[in-house]
C-alpha cells in the first residue's frame, strides 16, 4: 500500500492579491492562481491548497495524490469559485486514474462551475472523477486490485451551473468516496456513476 508522506505542505492561492512572483508559502505571498500551487506539490505528500475568497477562472487537471483545494472554513462557499477557462468543452477539475491522483483527492468550502456563467452549449461536468478502472471492462484481477477505502472526498461543495452540463459531477471507476454537504443546481444531473 502507498501510504502518503505523513507530513502536509500548505500553498495559498489569492485571484484578487497574489502574484506570480510569489512563492505561495504563506498567507502574505499568495499565487496569483491556483495551477502553480498544483505544479510545485510534491508527489505523494499531502498537500492543502488554500484558495482566498474571489474567482479562479481555471480548468484544472489534478495529477498527483493527495491534493486537496479548500477555500476558508467558515466563510460560505459561494465567496470563493472556481469557473472553468471556456478554452475547450471540458471539465472544470479533472482527478483522473494516472499515477493514482485520485487518491485523497479532495474539495471544500467551493463553489464550482463549467466554462462561463451562461455558457448554453457545455455538456461536459463540472467535476470529473475517475478512479484505478474506469474502461467498463474491468477483469476479475482488476476487482481484485482496486484499492480499499475512500479515495476521494467532496465537503460543502456547490456545483452551480445556468450552463446545463450533463453531470455536475461525474464518477467514473470501481473505488468509492465520499460527498458531505454538496449541492448540485442547474445540472441536468447532480452525480452521474459510470461503472461505479
Amino acid at each position: 500500500v502507498n501510504l502518503p508522506d505523513k507530513s502536509t505542505e500548505e500553498f495559498f492561492v489569492n485571484s484578487r492579491h497574489g502574484s506570480v512572483g510569489n512563492n505561495g508559502f504563506s498567507i502574505d505571498r499568495p499565487f496569483k492562481t491556483i495551477q502553480p500551487a498544483l505544479d510545485a506539490a510534491v508527489s505523494g505528500r499531502r498537500t492543502v491548497i488554500h484558495l482566498a475568497p474571489g474567482q479562479y477562472t481555471e480548468s484544472l487537471d489534478i495529477t498527483k495524490p493527495y491534493i486537496h483545494i479548500a477555500g476558508y472554513a467558515g466563510i460560505h462557499p459561494g465567496a470563493t469559485r472556481i469557473t472553468g477557462n471556456g478554452s475547450s468543452a471540458r471539465a472544470t477539475i479533472r482527478a483522473l486514474a494516472s499515477n493514482n491522483s485520485t487518491r485523497g483527492f479532495g474539495l471544500s468550502n467551493l463553489f464550482v462551475e463549467t466554462g462561463y456563467p451562461g455558457t448554453t452549449s457545455l455538456s461536459q461536468p463540472a467535476i470529473h472523477i475517475e478512479t484505478d478502472d474506469a474502461d467498463d471492462n474491468d477483469t476479475e484481477t482488476e476487482l481484485g486490485a482496486l484499492t480499499p477505502g475512500y479515495h476521494w472526498e467532496l465537503n460543502n461543495v456547490w456545483v452551480i451551473s445556468d450552463g446545463n452540463p450533463t453531470a455536475g459531477l461525474l464518477l467514473e471507476g470501481g473505488n468509492m468516496g465520499i460527498s458531505r454537504d454538496c449541492v448540485f443546481a442547474g445540472c441536468v444531473h447532480g452525480i452521474v456513476f459510470t461503472y461505479s
